[in-house]
């Protein structure tokens, strides 16, 4: 079965046109024609229906047609690893969330250099819902972001974990209490103030801002604590344990993000790893 037959017919089955298949593909008609019926002769079923106002897909026609995706998807891929093999990474596109950016990023790109001095790298921040997207489309090799849902073109791995505490104030008394206990959960019932948010906020940097001009306080995860000077203290909050990971994630068949050394590099990067390595 050649390959080019299946590309052939993937085109027709996407158009259910000869015609604008045709010309996507850049061959005649007649030729396109020729070569789906050659292919229906060498599977002995009828991949197509036709008639003089519309092309349509069989039964076998949509089965094969999910089935060519995969063979066609494969091939390039193995077409790509074996250009591939055996030569050294030059460039390395690395997407990253923003707090990825205090120490996993910095981290990681450090030991890739070590391992490939020549290479360049490019970095994109996004969110973790665009990120993974790029990543999925092939525009990014690997990604720092928040877990994501498994999927069968991603890998993920968790390299970190982020407590979230509570950013007071610096001019609050709460701001030189230890742990913060059920003072707030207390008040905001007593209040009713869980009934009356007035301001609703998912942006983190968004978040540090507006307690540090004084509108309030939030839970934000511990790496806010690493911007310098920050205007507001972190505080633990008793029978509160709210974590989010942080990890890195790679397409499947992306020959680059699937090397040894770029997965092993990431590996190091453990939990462990980035405590020791920020005590002083």
């Amino acid at each position: 079965m050649e390959l080019r037959r299946i590309r052939y017919f993937v085109a027709v089955a996407e158009e259910l046109h000869f015609g604008r298949a045709a010309a996507s593909l850049n061959i005649a008609q007649p030729a396109l024609s020729l070569q789906i019926s050659a292919l229906e002769s060498e599977m002995g079923v009828k991949l197509l229906r036709r008639s003089t106002r519309r092309v349509e897909l069989t039964d076998a026609g949509k089965v094969f047609y999910e089935k060519a995706h995969a063979i066609l998807n494969e091939a390039d891929y193995v077409a790509l690893l074996m250009r591939t093999a055996g030569q050294q990474i030059s460039h390395l596109s690395v997407g990253s969330i923003y707090p990825a950016t205090f120490k996993l990023l910095p981290r990681y790109l450090g030991l890739v250099k070590e391992r490939f001095p020549a290479i360049k790298t490019s970095i994109q921040t996004g969110t973790s819902e665009s990120l993974s997207g790029e990543i999925e489309r092939g525009n990014i090799n690997v990604g720092f972001l928040r877990r994501i849902e498994k999927t069968a073109s991603l890998a993920y791995m968790n390299i970190s974990t982020d407590n979230y505490l509570l950013a007071i104030p610096r001019d609050n008394p709460l701001a030189d209490a230890r742990y913060v206990e059920d003072y707030f959960r207390a008040k905001f019932a007593q209040h009713g103030i869980e009934r009356n948010i007035s301001i609703v906020c998912r942006n983190t940097l968004s978040m540090m801002a507006l307690v540090t001009a004084g509108f309030g306080v939030a839970f934000v995860p511990e790496w806010a604590g690493d911007f310098p000077n920050p205007g507001f203290a972190l505080r633990k909050m008793e029978d509160v344990d709210m974590k989010i990971s942080l990890g890195i994630a790679w397409r499947k068949e992306d020959p680059i993000a699937n090397k040894d050394e770029l997965v092993d590099i990431a590996k190091a990067l453990t939990e462990t790893k980035l405590r020791h390595e920020a005590q002083p």
